[in-house]
């Protein structure tokens, strides 16, 4: 087996995983999805899913980083970034937060409402309020005091 082999193509492809909870920030998993269900433009207009995709340019020694990441539309996407195509084909993206912690529940008792599904438990890259970095964060996100 080869050292840089991609993990993600054979448990979609052979095992036939399609729901995954993570822990990570990245969309890798969506960008599997997308080279496994072949999601393109085909119009002109991007969709989000493409666009939560596409890779992110690196402004490290850029002076304006700042500001050339607020102007990507990367980080003007929901929440919740849906695909489906007329082959009947969908994959769905959260990122979790204080507000949406019952897409647990759908996540749980509702598989089949797409063909593939990714949760961020703990954020994605492109809503930085929402990553779960520090204790804080998670009581924030998953502990609720006071309430029944």
């Amino acid at each position: 087996m080869r050292s840089n082999a991609d993990p993600l193509s054979p448990m979609i492809s052979v095992l036939g995983i399609r729901r995954f909870l993570t822990l990570n920030y990245d969309v890798e998993i969506e960008r599997a999805f997308q080279k496994q269900f072949r999601v393109s433009g085909h119009g002109a207009a991007q969709s989000d899913f493409e666009i939560l995709c596409q890779p992110v340019e690196s402004h490290e020694a850029d002076e304006n980083r700042e500001e050339k990441w607020q102007a990507s539309p990367i980080y003007d996407l929901p929440r919740r970034v849906e695909y489906r195509d007329a082959a009947r084909r969908s994959v769905v993206s959260i990122s979790m937060n204080p507000d949406n912690v019952g897409q647990l529940v759908s996540f749980a008792l509702h598989p089949g409402q797409f063909q593939a599904q990714v949760v961020h438990l703990h954020g994605r890259f492109d809503i930085p309020e929402d990553m779960i970095l520090t204790e804080p964060d998670y009581q924030r996100t998953y502990h609720r005091t006071g309430e029944t």
